[in-house]
């Protein structure tokens, strides 16, 4: 059995997600938006260090897209223009690495035994600077408010982030560095813009609700106008894309492992049962996708739900057990 991040990640949320997830291999029909939105712009940032076009990775993306109707709703067509912006912008922002960074891996796959315990993961990109040390780049897309603050509690949080402490342990394996690695979040500040009102508009007196609802819907952006706009915005605002290092020490990545084994153990001891953490029922992006399930109001054979094998992400090796 290996674990993974994502599964690390799963099983800390709520061990009952982990298991409706990655034992039971049930998932929802549909992804949040805001992980079909990540997953797009995370393909624009893997076909930009592989050094294809901007047509080519647009060409990646609406492949994508394809697997899913919500691109098709007004939301998804407003959503897809800001991914336009965001990648034609990371590709004009970023451009100037290229010469400044050998590219090592992008997407590259790894395995390794940690304390006993089988550990994988993919990583999204390693570089090597002019000093041999390697870079370890992992893309991210984020509203916070925050986010563009270096003390803030958006990268705070980041010093211990279970992917990168997990990727870090797996770069021995994919290349030599003549010193520690250096972990980098590399980060697209998303926008909450839709298309807005071309002018200053107020009801007028003799104006019915109606009246005037008809008038500003003529008066707002079209989709043209606003993908203009934010494509503009996103070709001139540098501060739109953030690349920053996560310093940690030696013996801080080392403490972080050890509670990663710990918990890669506890998982793969047999359950009786996987207790629901309430705590976890409801976020601040709605309620846990299986919050009915556990109500008894619903189940995981129901068409709300699909299957999907464990770490489906992997394209080789083992998969929780069964071999690909």
């Amino acid at each position: 059995m290996i674990t993974t991040a994502s599964s690390l990640n799963t099983y800390t949320q709520c061990p009952r997600r982990y298991e409706y997830t990655y034992i039971k291999e049930r998932i929802p029909n549909e992804d949040p938006a805001a992980l079909l939105v990540g997953s797009a712009v995370h393909i624009g940032c893997e076909s930009f260090w592989l050094k294809d076009t901007y047509a080519r990775a647009w060409e990646r993306i609406a492949t994508y897209m394809r697997e899913s109707d919500f691109w098709t709703t007004d939301r998804g067509r407003i959503e897809t223009a800001k991914i336009r912006a965001y990648v034609s912008g990371y590709y004009r922002n970023r451009e100037h690495m290229l010469s400044t960074y050998e590219v090592v891996a992008v997407e590259r796959e790894w395995e390794k035994t940690v304390g006993g315990v089988q550990f994988a993961g993919k990583i999204d990109l390693v570089l090597r600077d002019t000093k041999g040390r390697l870079i370890l780049v992992d893309h991210k897309t984020s509203a916070s408010s925050d986010v563009d603050k270096p003390g803030s509690s958006f990268w705070r949080q980041l010093n211990y982030d279970t992917q990168m402490i997990l990727y870090r342990e797996a770069l021995s394996e994919i290349a030599e560095s003549s010193a520690p690695p250096v972990l980098v979040y590399d980060v697209i500040r998303k926008t909450k813009s839709k298309p807005s009102q071309k002018k200053k508009i107020a009801k007028r007196k003799a104006e019915t609700v109606l009246e005037y609802e008809f008038r500003k819907e003529k008066n707002t952006e079209t989709i043209k106008e606003y993908i203009s706009r934010i494509h503009t915005t996103y070709q001139r605002d540098d501060t739109r894309y953030i690349w920053r290092e996560i310093p940690i020490t030696k013996d801080e990545a080392s403490q972080k492992v050890d509670e990663i084994v710990q918990i890669a153990r506890m998982m793969g001891q047999k359950h009786i049962a996987y207790p629901r953490f309430q705590n976890s029922c409801i976020s601040r992006w709605g309620p846990c996708p299986y919050f009915d399930v556990c109500c008894g109001m619903d189940s995981l054979e129901s068409s709300k739900f699909k299957d999907k094998q464990a770490h489906s992400e992997l394209n080789q090796g083992e998969k929780n057990g069964k071999q690909v």
